[in-house]
Parts: C-alpha cells; structure tokens; sequence
C-alpha cells in the first residue's frame, strides 16, 4: 500500500515544504522538541529535516522515517510518527502537539503505522521504547496490545521501557470482534 496511509481521521503522509510553519510549531512544543529534535527551531532546520526525510525511501531499512500526522478533514500536520524498519522488526515511535492531545489521534496514528508495518512490510515484530514517566505514551501503546518486555529488545536509553507485539498477536487482535 502507497503512501499515504489513511485512517478514520487522520492520515500518515511525507512531509511536504510548506509543512515547514506546522513543523516548526511542532518542534516548539517542548515534550516533542525532547523526543524529536531533529525537526529542528528555525525554518533553515526545519526545511532541512523535511529534504532529509524526502531523500529517504518509503520506509528505507535501518533509516529513522518519519511521517507527518496529519488531520484528514484539512491535511493540517499535528505530530509525527517514525518507523525504524529492521531485519523482519520494526520500531515505531510518535510525536503530537500538546495542543491535539487526548482526541485518540496519537493512537489511531500509530495503529495504522503499526498496521502497515505487519500487512504492508511482513514484519513479524513491532517494539517501541518509552520512558518509564511518559505514562501518556505508555497508555497509547499499551491500548494497541502491545506487551512491556524485559531484556529481549535493546533501548537506547537505560531508562527505557521496551514494548513489542508480534503479527500473530496483532492478527488476532485486529481479527477478534
């Protein structure tokens, strides 16, 4: 399936230049400016991140490949999500401005993502690392089914809560009444 992934009421779709006002807004937002730095804090940076990102190929393994988030009714950018595509894994990741936080955007983002990387890619697992305070990402990934796993997938961060599902588990999770 092409880009971009539609869902209910967003859709997951590369960034374009003239996201650069909203990417900056996003980057002003400072628990997204923590997570995802690269989006840069001028528009130089900004307009950088999205050319990088645009070089990349669709999913390209082993590149950190970020999607815009945006708003289906307006096209309206309002985070991101990322996909590290492995060796038959993949790591997801995502980002909202605060100020669209709590409608279920963010899960309904990385729900498609996830999605997409079991039906699209044939991965046979997605993890995630969260920081063990950031209860609100927890919670999102926790909703897709998700299980906190110990010792099994390496973090980046000490701190870090590894999360994985597998395709089987989300085949019949995404299968069930």
């Amino acid at each position: 399936m092409p880009l971009p992934i539609e869902a209910d009421r967003i859709r997951l779709r590369r960034f374009t230049l003239d996201d650069v006002p909203n990417v900056l807004r996003l980057s002003s937002d400072p628990s997204v400016h923590d997570a995802a730095d690269e989006l840069g804090s001028n528009e130089t940076e900004a307009a950088a991140y999205i050319d990088k990102q645009n070089a990349l190929a669709d999913f390209e393994p082993g590149a950190l490949f970020d999607l815009a988030i945006a708003l289906r009714d307006n096209d309206e950018l309002i985070g991101m999500t990322t996909l590290v595509l492995g060796d038959g894994t993949a790591e997801v990741g995502y980002a909202l401005h605060s100020n669209f936080r709590g409608n279920g955007y963010v899960t309904e983002a990385a729900r498609a993502l996830v999605d997409h990387a079991f039906t699209q890619l044939h991965v046979t697992l997605v993890h995630a690392e969260i920081e063990p305070d950031n209860r609100p990402s927890r919670a999102v990934i926790e909703r897709l089914a998700f299980t906190e796993v110990t010792g099994t997938i390496p973090t980046r961060s000490p701190t870090a809560v590894a999360y994985s599902i597998t395709a089987e588990a989300w085949t019949t999770l995404t299968e069930s009444p």
